[in-house]
């Protein structure tokens, strides 16, 4: 198996340093606040503990496989995915002592195991992040969650007002300040877990004809005003273009936040919406808006910019893409492929083939077309567990890489393979033998090759 291709910068998407960037507004007061025009917009989607009544005795969240924590040095308590925070502070002050003890003797704890759990420690300045899992056994894996729970923490208060908060009060109740944002957090939580395009750094894409997405491309270009950063197309959690700076890219995280946060809450459903977002791996210490429009079901445009009182400008400037759009009938293919299921590995006759995730390396930005089947068998948590374990046995070793690694389960033999211009990660039918497995994988790349164009945003419109 080899493919040619150039390796991806190290750095992915997000070559430039934070002083040479726009530094956005640093929006000192009401952080988590969401906000619209003309008035303010209230999320109607929040989060109530008390309909989760969840408590460390109840049978439920004893049940859980997973488990993340977030506190303070203090040992106040922030968020916890499942059950009352409130309630669980006996536990959390129990974990905030550990984590002194270990500070007393100038050393800090990574994770630990506790029967069937591994659990992980993340310490950021004051804030801690923890997780209890028996299902994911890398360290490395629960970490890049972890570190993902901190970025998404910073792109509601940024780090600014952080450093701020616990200045002025080192046992300050950050509750307070991310009000009506548990359900970002949440929905996060819940992608970390079901997503493999958070563990490989990349995108997923929508399936959209190149023609089409060049045309959306030039279309935001040409219509745009004085100020935006950023104009994005997406689908759910997929990209379908986006309009950038030539010398000004989005990291991978920052855009899986954004994605996250406008399929997180039923508020974006709105026909306009503004929230000012911190984007950690742009600048962390000040906020950008984001202002989001669905433009057809399903399809959002998503424009970022610093000045808070350019709403206006914003929204003409969506009026006058949406126009354009529906005068060419390019509104009516978006929604039409926004409605389509995703491609079944049945129509790529490819014997045995479940489902597969590919990474490319080729571009400035990563990509990830996925295309799944579950029958009823399948899991999707459990999938994508194997699937971030085996590329932990493939990348994680002490000499090199490893090239290919494989995996038999009773459901599904999966298969891990790394090249300098892509990652692949299949599934196919227990029963398939490795002559099988290596003419698929083969063929799934043959077939990526050929409809490169539409699984890839390949040249995204810059200015």
């Amino acid at each position: 198996m080899s493919e040619n291709g150039s390796k991806a910068k190290s750095h992915g998407i997000d070559g430039d340093s934070a002083s040479s960037r726009p530094q956005g507004d640093p929006h000192t007061t009401s952080p988590a606040r969401v906000i619209g025009e003309p008035s303010k917009i209230k999320d109607t989607s929040k989060r109530r503990r008390s309909n989760f009544p969840e408590e460390i005795n109840d049978a439920r969240w004893k049940s859980r496989d997973r488990h993340f924590f977030i506190l303070s040095s203090a040992g106040k308590p922030i968020y916890s995915r499942y059950g009352d925070e409130v309630k669980l502070s006996s536990l959390m002050a129990s974990m905030q002592g550990i984590i002194s003890l270990f500070a007393d003797v100038e050393d800090s704890i990574r994770s630990t195991s506790f029967g069937d759990h591994k659990i992980v420690f993340l310490l950021k300045d004051n804030l801690y992040f923890i997780a209890a899992s028996r299902v994911d056994n890398s360290e490395i894996v629960i970490r890049e969650q972890l570190n993902y729970m901190y970025y998404q923490i910073v792109s509601i208060i940024n780090n600014t007002n952080l450093r701020a908060i616990f200045g002025e009060r080192p046992n300050a109740d950050l509750r307070r300040y991310l009000e009506g944002s548990e359900h970002v957090l949440d929905h996060l939580v819940d992608c970390l877990d079901t997503d493999l395009c958070f563990s490989l750094g990349s995108l997923d894409v929508m399936n959209v004809k190149y023609s089409l997405r060049e045309h959306i491309g030039k279309t935001l270009l040409e219509k745009r005003p004085k100020g935006l950063l950023y104009a994005i197309v997406a689908s759910g959690m997929k990209l379908i273009t986006i309009l950038r700076p030539r010398k000004h890219s989005l990291h991978p995280i920052d855009l899986h936040l954004i994605f996250s946060m406008v399929n997180s809450s039923r508020t974006f459903n709105a026909p306009e919406t503004c929230v000012p977002i911190c984007l950690p791996r742009f600048n962390d210490k000040r906020f950008l808006n984001v202002y989001v429009s669905f433009i057809v079901p399903k399809v959002a445009l998503i424009l970022v910019y610093p000045a808070r009182d350019s709403f206006q400008i914003m929204s003409e400037y969506r009026n006058n893409v949406t126009e354009r759009l529906k005068t060419d009938g390019s509104m009516q293919r978006l929604s039409d492929l926004a409605s389509i299921p995703p491609l079944s590995p049945d129509q790529m006759e490819i014997p045995g083939l479940l489902q597969f995730y590919y990474k490319s390396k080729e571009h400035l930005v990563y990509e990830t077309p996925c295309e799944t089947l579950f029958n009823a068998v399948w899991n999707p948590r459990r999938i994508t567990r194997c699937y971030r374990n085996i590329r932990v046995m493939m990348l994680s070793t002490a000499l090199e890489p490893h090239k290919i690694c494989h995996q038999v389960n009773e459901e599904e033999v999966i298969l891990g393979w790394n090249t300098s211009a892509f990652e692949l990660y299949a599934a196919f039918s227990p029963n398939t033998d490795t002559k099988s497995i290596t003419n698929g994988a083969n063929s799934i790349i043959q077939w990526i090759r050929r409809e490169r164009d539409q699984l890839f945003v390949i040249h995204s419109p810059s200015f």
